[in-house]
């Protein structure tokens, strides 16, 4: 039985909205007196002590009570937002709020005292391995072939794969090592061979966020995956990416009428086949194992986890043709 048939989203049929941004929508709520008393806050208030943030995260923190001698801030326009917020009574004994999200490196911090609990769970219960020289003796001797198999410049079997493959993943971290992985894709040959140790992949229209491309701006080092659809092995190139706005070689780069305004250059510093096995164990590309119904639908999760302000009906015409005709337009 699919999923969508116990999910609790639902929606009937209605006239297409043109061009609907359902994400505009919470912006455009936005209070600017919250966002002033918002910095206010965070910039002037003690419980930004890193000993404070501790225990209440460890203890909950969501209606945080305690005196400031501050004057009293001006009301808002909406004091029951609905997010992650933390109350603080004033010494006129106002209640303000302020969004914890807005603050500086606030998911960072959840993530890494989560960590904290994490590490001490594991020094408890988990056997955990410590060094490379305990690593290599519970997997045993590196094969000569795995070992040697790495090259430094592109192979012309690389350029044949480059020029068939419509898709890769890239990963990449910032300077304090937080991770990110992005996927890329266009037309087989989107990612052109500049030299047998250069190559260049297109930067699409898209969410804007460019978590990648900050992470290179900090630390260059990436790493890129390049799949073709029904093939098991896949090609793996390590090197040192830079961002260009352009080039004489963005001309090649046109898909749809669309010429990017970014592109991403790599410098090669590792490039080899990786084998077939996890794509074999998983059955990635055979169909009789592929089941989309198991999970809700985009416009579900959309409308449940990320954007609770739109409407079922807006999210799927949002989600639907337009989406698909809009892969080379500007977002709005």
């Amino acid at each position: 039985m699919s999923f969508a048939s116990s999910t609790t989203c639902t929606s009937s049929k209605t006239q297409p909205i043109a061009k609907f941004n359902p994400w505009q929508r919470g912006q455009e709520r936005e209070s600017s007196e919250l966002k002033r008393d918002t910095a206010v806050w965070i910039t002037e208030s003690s419980a930004f002590q890193p000993a404070f943030w501790l225990f209440k995260i460890l203890h909950g923190f969501r209606q945080v009570r305690f005196p400031v001698q501050r004057k009293r801030p001006a009301a808002t326009s909406e004091p029951n937002i609905d997010r992650t917020i933390c109350g603080f009574s004033c010494r006129h004994r106002r209640m303000c709020t302020i969004d914890l999200t807005r603050v500086p490196n606030f998911w960072r911090t959840m993530a890494e005292l989560e960590c904290v609990s994490m590490n001490n769970k594991l020094a408890d219960e988990f056997k955990t391995v410590e060094s490379a020289d305990e690593l290599r003796e519970i997997l045993g001797p590196v094969s000569e072939r795995a070992r040697t198999k790495v090259r430094p410049e592109l192979h012309e079997f690389d350029r044949q794969w480059l020029a068939a493959s419509p898709f890769c993943l890239m990963a990449s971290s910032d300077a304090d090592g937080a991770c990110d992985l992005s996927p890329k894709g266009d037309p087989p040959g989107f990612t052109i061979v500049l030299d047998s140790r250069t190559i260049a992949i297109p930067e699409r229209p898209g969410n804007r966020r460019a978590d990648s491309f900050h992470n290179i701006l900090q630390n260059g080092q990436v790493g890129l995956l390049f799949f073709i659809p029904g093939r098991g092995d896949t090609l793996r190139i390590n090197g040192r990416a830079s961002l260009l706005r352009d080039a004489p070689f963005f001309d090649q780069l046109v898909v749809n009428g669309h010429r990017p305004a970014l592109a991403l250059l790599v410098q090669i510093e590792e490039v080899f086949f990786h084998c077939s096995k996890a794509f074999l164990r998983s059955g990635l590309w055979e169909s009789e194992s592929w089941n989309p119904d198991a999970v809700p639908s985009r416009p579900c999760i959309a409308r449940i986890v990320e954007n609770k302000n739109a409407t079922m009906e807006e999210l799927e015409v949002y989600y639907g043709e337009q989406y698909r005709k809009g892969l080379y337009a500007e977002p709005g």
